[in-house]
């Protein structure tokens, strides 16, 4: 009995895998695939666009108010609501899906970017124009690489709310990890146990691509910033960390009569 549970069990498992619960032809790791491609084509475009604007703005100091109210603007539009809206304007379109997820890693690749600029050391950028570093040279050759922990933080950031927001794709009929979660909300999550094992599979097959994106883009971070800097702001933390210890505890007042 326990070989035949088992047995039908694993079967349950590999034909929802296939996509024979759902919509879907190929399976899960087609709608996986689709999943990855758009929401990398997505934070390509986050990039494109917040960038450089965000490199120029930080470099040459300027708008540092309206730039930080640009992304916070940015972080407050509604993506659901703005793709629906995209498609009863639009149609289905694989570039309007693309436009929309993007806008949800705009934010944090622009703020990252200027407050990463922002934050290097202004002696730092004047002993590379004492040594004859055009603007642009110190731009790419001085601030960028000192920033690129922090810039590359925000890029991780928004790599994983855009991944966790795709799925929403699935509203208009894209595909993607969100269609066995949107088939098992269409039969009813409190009438059928099949939809509830649709919506939480579909679930956690997103929350590990999330995972797993966060993991790849920090393994690239590590890859990218130069070993000095990471050897800096591990010291700087373990400096910081230290004279927190050694700072005496606060001392109660004596009462006042």
């Amino acid at each position: 009995m326990i070989a035949l549970a088992q047995e039908s069990l694993t079967s349950q498992v590999l034909a929802w895998v296939r996509g024979e619960e759902f919509a879907s032809v190929d399976g899960l790791p087609q709608l996986a695939l689709e999943h990855l491609w758009l929401s990398g084509l997505a934070l390509a475009v986050a990039c494109a666009v917040a960038l450089p604007p965000a490199l120029h703005l930080a470099h040459r100091g300027k708008a540092p108010v309206l730039s930080i109210n640009l992304a916070n603007a940015f972080r407050a539009i509604p993506a659901f609501g703005l793709l629906l809206v995209t498609f009863q304007l639009g149609g289905f379109s694989t570039v309007l899906l693309v436009l929309v997820f993007a806008l949800i890693g705009v934010a944090p690749i622009f703020a990252n970017t200027y407050i990463g600029i922002r934050q290097v050391d202004p002696e730092v950028i004047d002993a590379a124009a004492g040594m004859g570093l055009t603007s642009r040279q110190q731009l790419w050759q001085v601030e960028v690489p000192l920033a690129t922990p922090v810039i590359m933080a925000g890029i991780r950031t928004a790599a994983v709310n855009i991944v966790a927001t795709v799925p929403l794709a699935a509203v208009v009929g894209f595909g993607g990890l969100g269609e066995p979660i949107i088939a098992g909300l269409a039969r009813g999550l409190q009438f059928s146990e099949s939809a509830r094992a649709l919506a939480l599979g579909g679930a956690v097959a997103v929350a590990v691509v999330s995972i797993a994106s966060e993991a790849a883009f920090g393994a690239l971070q590590r890859r990218i910033v130069p070993e000095g800097i990471r050897l800096r702001d591990a010291a700087s933390r373990s400096g910081g960390a230290a004279a927190d210890a050694d700072q005496p505890a606060d001392t109660p007042e004596p009462a006042q009569i």
